[in-house]
């Protein structure tokens, strides 16, 4: 049962990760351009 949080807890981290990643990125490319 432990793995199976752990295993759901990961995936919950790597799609929040993924998330931020996507909302990031065009902010930074914006930014970056004058």
């Amino acid at each position: 049962m432990e793995n199976e949080i752990k295993l759901a807890s990961g995936a919950m981290v790597a799609l929040g990760v993924a998330t931020a990643a996507l909302v990031v990125m065009p902010y930074l490319q914006v930014r970056d351009v004058p």
